[in-house]
């Protein structure tokens, strides 16, 4: 597909403006290509006066819970005999 072509407007939605990296297309183009689109999107973003820290705030919480979620699961599987697995602890 053309850059050049390529509606911003039309074709993304917010989340897609301000995560551009995660859009298999975005990926898939050349760095020239990405380069290009990746202005089209700035200027896409200031048209929409687009914050992306206030508008997907949430998303970072849901990350960081999803990180310490993984680190309490690492951490039981390094040390296993901690609160959430006494009977563990027992059979050793």
């Amino acid at each position: 597909m053309n850059v050049e072509s390529f509606s911003v407007n039309k074709n993304l939605d917010d989340y897609a403006l301000c995560f551009p990296e995660g859009s298999q297309f975005f990926m898939t183009l050349g760095l020239e290509d990405r380069v290009k689109l990746s202005k089209l999107i700035i200027e896409e973003r200031d048209k929409r006066s687009l914050d992306c820290k206030s508008r997907f705030s949430d998303m970072k919480d849901a990350q960081k819970s999803l990180n310490d979620i993984n680190e309490e699961e690492l951490r039981n599987k390094i040390n296993p005999c901690v609160q959430s697995h006494p009977d563990i602890c027992r059979q050793q």
